[in-house]
């Protein structure tokens, strides 16, 4: 059985040379950015194209530092599974705010714009120290406790995609057509769920809200069957 896919958590830092010159401890890393990504080397040359023109906060910050001849770069801040949804980028842009680090994630966050300073805000509650907490808290923010939705089809997505556990992939055979499914959960205790190999773990999410599973006359319909397992088939027809 093969390892688990990989993905990283980063940070953006540059030398702030805080540290005087006569302790020879060399200069201090002031990050400025948390990010997420499945390949570091590839990022790192990403961020350095899109901060030629790039309007984000950290591509405008990021030309400031180059015309002040200050070197910047990426490294590497955990390690984590591809199928592990959960919010680590903003357990770690908490932990950067709270020890004085001014993170660009305050305006553009890996999850979405963050217009009501909800990371600096739950940065300043104590009691967010760990992940149960931290998805608990968003949950409340988002007026979306995974256990009762609210009615907007965007916040019931993201309620689910954090819940949602990647498990194995299958190779299933139906009336001699053989197709790659992905078998994803909710959670312990919950049914498993199989969808195309193709689509997205996105897409699957929000093919699980209760407004999608509701149309039927869309053009890219996205059906959920019920099997004799009681697991669900999510799959598109065009």
């Amino acid at each position: 059985m093969s390892a688990p896919q990989k993905e990283y958590i980063y940070a953006l830092y540059y030398d702030d040379f805080r540290t005087p010159s006569d302790l020879q401890e060399g200069p201090d890393d002031a990050v400025f950015y948390i990010g997420r990504t499945a390949d570091i080397d590839s990022r790192i040359k990403q961020h350095r194209y899109d901060a030629k023109d790039g309007r984000e906060d950290k591509y405008v910050f990021i030309r400031d530092l180059e015309r002040r001849k200050i070197p910047w770069d990426i490294k590497e801040l955990a390690a984590v599974d591809a199928s592990d949804s959960d919010p680590w980028e903003f357990l770690y842009v908490i932990e950067f705010v709270r020890n004085g680090h001014d993170l660009k994630n305050m305006r553009y966050g890996d999850y979405r714009r963050d217009p009501n300073n909800l990371l600096h805000r739950l940065s300043k509650d104590p009691a967010v120290s760990n992940m149960p907490v931290l998805k608990r808290r968003l949950a409340r923010e988002e007026g979306a406790e995974t256990s009762n939705y609210a009615t907007s089809e965007a916040v019931q997505a993201r309620a689910i995609l954090r819940n949602l556990r990647w498990l194995r992939t299958e190779t299933e055979t139906v009336n001699g057509t053989t197709r790659d499914l992905n078998i994803y959960d909710q959670g312990d205790g919950t049914d498993e769920i199989k969808a195309d190999f193709w689509m997205t773990k996105k897409e699957v999410a929000s093919s699980l809200t209760p407004a999608s599973m509701a149309r039927t006359d869309r053009i890219f319909q996205l059906l959920t069957e019920i099997t004799s397992s009681g697991g669900r088939v999510i799959k598109k027809h065009e």
